[in-house]
């Protein structure tokens, strides 16, 4: 990992000098402005998410409604409807609604700067008592991250204010010479860097970073929670969390070792990449080579060993986390909606952190498919779990009681120009090719690149460039992991390019009118697993581009469990069954038995020819319930 390479370093635009007209993720914007973000601010309505707040102003007692962490769904809630505004601009609905709990919001705060509304209701005498299990500085994490980008969709002075008082009163009772403390869910550190940086106040990254170097030592503050029995009343699970062996263990909250000790990524799947996200952030370029190291075997680890194909990361429902090396079931996959938005956040960082291609891969991967799945193609109902496998009993609902996911991938969607775009003084990146013009400021001077593309669903790639004057700047386009065979043209002849971390490099003089030309070949390709993955012995999966396709039980018209493919077969490229997606139809057969015994023999079965259409793997449970496989068997090749 070179978070040290100052020359490959990039940023990311302002979201509203972003903006998405891809066919594909311009659809998904307009849902989650006409119907996702409504639902889920009625949703925060009816279970008393935003009343708590002003119970809270109220000074209520006793009356707080929901689980103890509600508050950040809201918070949430207001990052996405911001997010949005910046990336198409004003609405009014959008706006009102803003307007309503920012104010309910603000009216919550205590004179000290506190707010934690399950606190400020239900127990006011338990304040940071119990930082291991309770959400506090999580929930004010998510306040301060909210408030920024409200902050700079509206240029209101509301919530940045609060925010600002949050951090604060924060800062004023944790850190070097106070008290020693941090959050059981990392999230506080991402939202103090991203404030030092709005408000160009150093001593709130400052802090971050003493939170990410406290971490893991000893004695560690979740341990001496552990004897406030008031406090510990609260989270009664605790013990249970922290405990191994009778003794504090800490490796579910990555609290068992300091980061620069880390080995492979454990614990609660989400806690771990918001803090590896912090981390990375907090800590590049400034010469630590232990945590440079340390992020580098991270990810080694979790790409390598606990990642599913289609970027979800997270095994077990026991602890939403990870489990040990090459532990990757399909059915029982717990891999989190919220947890591949974390992997998403971290690859960004480092993609942009390093100008590496390899993280931008995984960044993509997640996005296309184990994130996006999380949402229905109408945008009214959510996955909170994301199995690769289901005997149809899996399926998308409208609300959770812990509901932190569909204001996670709301937020996400709403962000997207965070992700597909970067610049520096004198480069831009393109990280993921979608359709999309942006504007920026290289080498002195103002420069629009817009990209058209029908990305995913094929490799056709135009890239303009128009700027005020003539200006000498590189432009860095990532190259697939997955595209074998890519061919570029500038202004209709091949360009001298270089080609550096997966990325090609155009480094010259651009003028207006400039056209860059690529083409990413997108075959279909069978995939299999390493054969330590023993779920996936003996099975294949089906990609294409960036997109992981899987087999639903209304394309076989029976289990899909008894498929198996043939991938020695053609694959044929077909419109699908779902408008406005690509298909992939897939030469099999379906194992019957001509008997109903348990066990017969074997030439009492036999092998029906059918040739199947799947789909993208982010699309399945949108029709009839039944059920899915992403990984199938194989077939003998017919004869």
């Amino acid at each position: 990992m070179r978070l040290m390479r100052l020359d490959r370093r990039s940023s990311s635009l302002p979201l509203s000098n972003v903006r998405i007209v891809d066919p594909f993720w311009s659809k998904w914007q307009q849902i989650l402005k006409e119907t996702t973000l409504e639902i889920e601010y009625q949703k925060c309505i009816e279970t008393g998410r935003v009343e708590n707040f002003r119970r809270a102003a109220r000074g209520e007692r006793g009356t707080f409604q929901g689980k103890y962490y509600n508050d950040s769904d809201v918070y949430k809630w207001v990052e996405a409807a911001s997010y949005l505004l910046s990336a198409l601009g004003p609405d009014a609905r959008i706006e009102k609604r803003l307007d309503e709990v920012v104010a309910a919001i603000a009216s919550a705060q205590m004179a000290d700067g506190y707010i934690d509304t399950f606190f400020q209701v239900q127990h006011p005498h338990l304040r940071w008592r119990n930082l291991g299990n309770m959400h506090e500085l999580y929930c004010m994490g998510h306040l301060i991250e909210s408030a920024i980008a409200h902050h700079e969709a509206t240029g209101q002075r509301t919530l940045i204010d609060v925010a600002i008082r949050v951090a604060d009163h924060i800062d004023g009772i944790f850190g070097p010479g106070k008290r020693s403390g941090y959050c059981g869910h990392e999230e506080i550190e991402l939202a103090l860097i991203k404030l030092a940086n709005c408000v160009a106040e150093p001593r709130y990254a400052d802090l971050a970073r003493w939170m990410i170097d406290c971490r893991g030592m000893k004695p560690s503050p979740f341990e001496r929670e552990l004897q406030d029995e008031e406090a510990m009343a609260l989270s009664p699970w605790a013990p249970a969390w922290f405990l191994k062996d009778g003794k504090y263990s800490g490796s579910y909250a990555q609290d068992d070792k300091p980061l620069r000790e880390q080995e492979r990524v454990q614990g609660h799947a989400v806690r771990t990449t918001y803090l590896l996200a912090a981390a990375t952030e907090a800590f590049s370029g400034r010469g630590d080579q232990l945590v440079e190291d340390a992020l580098e075997r991270l990810w080694t680890n979790l790409t390598e060993r606990r990642m599913y194909l289609t970027g979800g990361i997270g095994t077990s429902s026991a602890n939403e986390g990870f489990t040990h090396d090459y532990d990757l079931p399909n059915r029982t996959a717990y891999a989190e909606t919220c947890a591949a938005c974390g992997l998403i956040f971290w690859a960004n960082r480092l993609v942009h952190m390093t100008g590496d291609a390899q993280y931008a891969d995984v960044m993509e991967r997640a996005l296309y498919n184990g994130a996006l799945s999380g949402i229905s193609l109408a945008g009214d109902r959510f996955f909170y779990d994301n199995p690769l496998e289901s005997t149809g009993e899996h399926h998308r609902v409208e609300w959770f009681e812990c509901a932190c996911c569909p204001p996670n991938i709301a937020r996400l969607i709403a962000s997207l120009g965070t992700y597909f775009v970067s610049s520096s003084e004198d480069s831009f990146w393109i990280h993921i090719p979608a359709a999309l013009e942006a504007k920026c400021v290289l080498a002195g001077v103002p420069i629009e690149v817009n990209l058209q593309s029908n990305y995913p669903w094929d490799g056709e790639i135009e890239i303009d460039v128009r700027a005020e004057r003539p200006a000498h700047f590189s432009l860095h386009v990532r190259i697939p992991g997955w595209c074998e065979h890519a061919q570029v043209e500038l202004n209709d002849v091949m360009p001298e390019m270089e080609f550096a971390d997966g990325y090609a490099s155009l480094i010259r003089e651009w003028n207006s009118g400039d056209r860059l030309k690529f083409s990413f070949d997108m075959p279909p390709r069978w995939t299999v697993a390493n054969p330590k993955v023993l779920e996936n012995a003996g099975s294949v999966a089906l990609e294409r581009g960036p997109l992981v396709y899987c087999l639903e039980e209304c394309d076989l018209g029976g289990p899909v469990q008894q498929f198996a493919a043939d991938p020695r077969g053609e694959v044929h490229i077909d419109e699908g069954p779902l408008e406005g997606t690509v298909g992939l139809k897939v030469a099999g057969g379906a194992v019957t038995s001509q008997s109903d015994e348990l066990y017969q023999p074997l030439e009492t079965c036999r092998l029906d020819l059918k040739t199947p259409t799947f789909v993208p793997y982010y699309a399945w449970d949108n029709r009839e319930p039944g059920s899915m496989q992403v990984w199938l068997r194989t077939a003998p090749h017919p004869s």
